[in-house]
């Protein structure tokens, strides 16, 4: 019998990780809300669940996994109660979500992951839970603001012709960033992050970027990083402008027409005294 490629086996466990994230979607949506039983049905607000989410965070860093596997077990017994609804998500959102309460699990069970990742992992899922709740100013917002400088720093680094400085700078940008992306995309809409998301897989394709003299590519890659991190502008569906059109065309017309008319009515009176 062939030998499975290592590639298809990482297909395979990539597409049986999605596969069971969007049956758990199924399951809180459509299921759960008439399955749940006498100790699921007791309500559990969003801000106790963070408050969990944050002590398990701690206990994490503190290396006390024991402890933050039993908080995990009642995030995910009571994860069914939460409703997602009233914060406003949509399937994608709730995709990324799950997630990365999926690797807060393997953060908390997997012994081969080193305490590095275990926190990332854990910490991740607190900036998800905080993204939920925090849309007006995030923690994950606070952080890639704070990594900035590692983008400007690599810019100066590349104008100074310092190579692999540069690299290393943009490298610990990345790690960061890698942090705060499951947060990013359960808050945001996926049309704020795609380009960004867009501009990095074209950095990653084209390498070459770091041998180049200029820094636009940084430059380009700061400019979406900082939109990003801007509050969304509030956006006027264009349908809005078109009845606005449309009224003030026909008052235009309307006192157009009264105003002939009056001044027409005017001459006449004139004409008849003469």
């Amino acid at each position: 019998m062939p030998v499975i490629q290592q590639p298809f086996r990482q297909a395979i466990t990539y597409l049986f990780r999605w596969i069971s994230i969007m049956l758990l979607i199924v399951l809180f949506v459509v299921i759960a809300p008439k399955s749940m039983d006498s100790e699921t049905k007791e309500d559990v607000s969003f801000e106790t669940w963070y408050e969990k989410v944050k002590t398990m965070y701690t206990l994490v860093e503190q290396g006390k996994y024991e402890e933050g596997k039993k908080i995990y077990h009642w995030l995910d017994l009571h994860l069914p109660a939460l409703s997602f609804s009233t914060y406003e998500m949509n399937t994608n959102q709730m995709k990324h979500f799950l997630y990365s309460f999926e690797r807060a699990g393997e953060a908390l069970t997997s012994v081969t992951l080193s305490d590095e990742k275990r926190q990332s992992y854990t910490y991740s899922f607190y900036l998800s839970t905080d993204a939920i709740l925090s849309k007006n100013n995030p923690l994950w917002k606070n952080v890639a603001k704070q990594s900035l400088p590692l983008l400007e720093e690599a810019k100066s680094l590349i104008e100074r012709g310092e190579k692999e400085k540069a690299r290393v700078s943009y490298q610990e940008w990345q790690h960061t960033f890698e942090q705060i992306r499951p947060a990013m995309m359960t808050g945001e809409p996926e049309s704020r992050y795609m380009p960004l998301i867009s501009y990095l897989e074209y950095m990653e394709r084209e390498s070459s970027w770091l041998e180049r003299e200029e820094s636009e590519d940084v430059v380009k890659l700061l400019s979406h990083v900082q939109h990003l991190i801007e509050p969304a502008r509030a956006t006027v569906d264009p349908s809005f402008w078109i009845v606005l059109f449309s009224i003030g065309t026909t008052i235009m017309i309307a006192l157009t027409y009264t105003g002939w008319r009056k001044y027409r009515g005017d001459k006449t009176k004139e004409r008849l005294r003469e």
